[in-house]
């Protein structure tokens, strides 16, 4: 019976921790690259709402002859 519980081997504890290791690693990787994309999209999102913006206002002056606003503004760039 003590031949046979010596005889079978399991997953050593060095195996066990570089396999964890590993998985942490690509684990990482994965996250940061997927914040990346987060931020990609986020920021295409933000540039169509500020051409849709643009058309919108481009809109209502064409039709009324004044900008939506209260305020004028002096320091506008043009892109």
């Amino acid at each position: 019976m003590r031949n046979l519980l010596k005889s079978r081997k399991g997953i050593s504890l060095i195996t066990l921790v570089i396999a964890i290791t590993i998985l942490l690693i690509v684990t990482g990787a994965l996250i940061y690259n997927a914040k990346d994309q987060i931020y990609v999209k986020t920021l295409t999102n933000m540039y169509n709402d500020i051409d849709n913006l643009r058309e919108k206002v481009s809109s209502y002056y064409s039709k009324y002859g004044a900008i939506p606003a209260k305020l004028e503004y002096t320091n506008i760039r043009t892109y």
